[in-house]
């Protein structure tokens, strides 16, 4: 149960990470908090722009 319940956390983390990196580009990877909250996501986008 647990096991599985942290391959599930896992794969979201990545699969997060990854639209992170899409989003921001190679040059700038977002950190993982950023990735985490979309509030904060919000605030990236706008300072990058």
């Amino acid at each position: 149960m647990s096991a599985d319940k942290d391959r599930a956390v896992r794969r979201q983390k990545q699969k997060r990470a990854k639209d992170s990196k899409k989003r921001v580009g190679p040059s700038q990877p977002a950190p993982a908090a950023v990735a985490a909250s979309p509030v904060k996501k919000r605030a990236a986008k706008t300072t990058a722009e």
